[in-house]
């Protein structure tokens, strides 16, 4: 969790990577708006697992 207090709810990040390794590359994933990460950890547990460091944040909807 990252605190996001100028919006009320803290942003929820899901960071999946590698046992081991040193100088990882890092992907921050933008699933499309609505979607929930989760249902993007086969493709993203499937790069981690290849070398990546993945990181996806939920989107907080916009105010108004």
């Amino acid at each position: 969790m990252l605190p996001a207090r100028e919006r009320g709810d803290d942003l929820r990040v899901r960071v999946s990577a590698p046992v081991t390794g040193h100088d990882l590359l890092i992907i921050w994933f933008a699933h499309g708006f609505g979607s929930n990460p989760d249902g993007y950890a086969p493709l993203t547990d499937y790069w981690a697992a290849h070398g990546f460091v993945m990181i996806q944040a939920t989107h907080l909807a916009p105010e108004g």
